[in-house]
């Protein structure tokens, strides 16, 4: 990560209640949002102009262009959308990154050597301050999970899967949950069109009606804990009280990782354990897996 910009003690984005964290600003994310809202907006681009112009002559240029961009962050208040969503977090700092691909924006918490709120973001998402401070209010949402005791947070859910497949669409699982389970707390950011897609991608294997159900328990404030949605993520259909099914089209072959419709119908499954000790033919693999496995016996 690029070295970050302390932008605390500023009045304007402190408010009474509990310490807000210590904001520290990654510079390029800063430098990149101003001038995405200046060039959207002819009187911005003429302050951003009259600003920054008759810095390029001074020898502190870097330093007094990089404190400049910094004001009109906060002028135009984009740091303050910011402040309002980690007050009161229980951290001492706010890292704010700038993301790199689509996919990486979102909150995390940091431990160590202090704990910390990481949040990544596009510098396109402060084009919108009311669609990102929903976005920010939804993920503070899952921080807060993290430091409550009670959620019983755990971060290591990689260990859950038995295959790398497996263990990606555990995480996938897991975190469409607890999405929709913070959906009835707090506004969604996305649509509910959106939300379903991604509940319909990341339970492939269930059918329509068993993935409305899963769902539906987490109508319930009280299932947004962290064993809970491991359980449905590990085993929905035990979560759902079901015999567990084979295979169904289109959700992942657990060998391979990739979405498939063609299931080996006789997999070699002795040649298939000496890789993956715990798999059973129940969960099934792709026919390209199988056909592989099978050339390693005849080979």
């Amino acid at each position: 990560m690029r070295a970050l910009r302390r932008a605390a003690g500023d009045p304007a984005v402190t408010a009474p209640g509990p310490p807000l964290p210590r904001l520290e600003l990654d510079p390029q994310l800063v430098e990149e949002a101003v001038h995405l809202l200046a060039s959207a907006d002819e009187r911005r681009w003429a302050v951003y102009r009259r600003r920054i112009d008759p810095l390029y002559d001074r020898p502190d240029r870097d330093a007094a262009i990089a404190a400049a961009l910094l004001s009109l962050f906060r002028e135009w208040g984009v740091e303050r959308a910011i402040a309002e969503a980690v007050h009161g977090l229980d951290v001492p700092r706010a890292l704010v990154a700038r993301s790199h691909r689509p996919g990486d924006e979102g909150a995390d918490l940091l431990v160590g050597e202090g704990r910390a709120v990481l949040l990544r973001l596009p510098a396109s998402a402060f084009l919108d301050i009311a669609t990102l401070a929903r976005f920010l209010r939804h993920e503070m949402r899952h921080v807060r999970d993290m430091l409550d005791p009670d959620f019983a947070y755990e971060r290591d859910l990689g260990a859950s899967g038995r295959t790398r497949a497996e263990q990606e669409l555990v995480r996938s699982r897991y975190f469409v949950l607890w999405n929709l389970a913070i959906d009835r707390v707090e506004a969604p950011p996305v649509g509910a069109a959106t939300r379903r897609a991604q509940l319909d991608r990341a339970f492939a294997a269930l059918s329509e009606e068993q993935r409305s159900r899963i769902a539906a328990r987490f109508e319930d404030p009280s299932a947004r804990k962290h064993p809970t949605l491991l359980a449905a993520a590990r085993d929905p259909w035990a979560f759902l009280g079901e015999p567990r099914k084979g295979p169904v089209g289109g959700q992942p072959c657990p060998l391979c990782g990739f979405p498939t419709y063609d299931w080996d119908p006789a997999p070699p499954v002795d040649a298939i354990r000496a890789d993956f000790p715990d798999w059973d033919i129940t969960r099934g693999a792709c026919r390209q897996c199988g056909d592989i496995y099978r050339a390693a016996l005849a080979g």
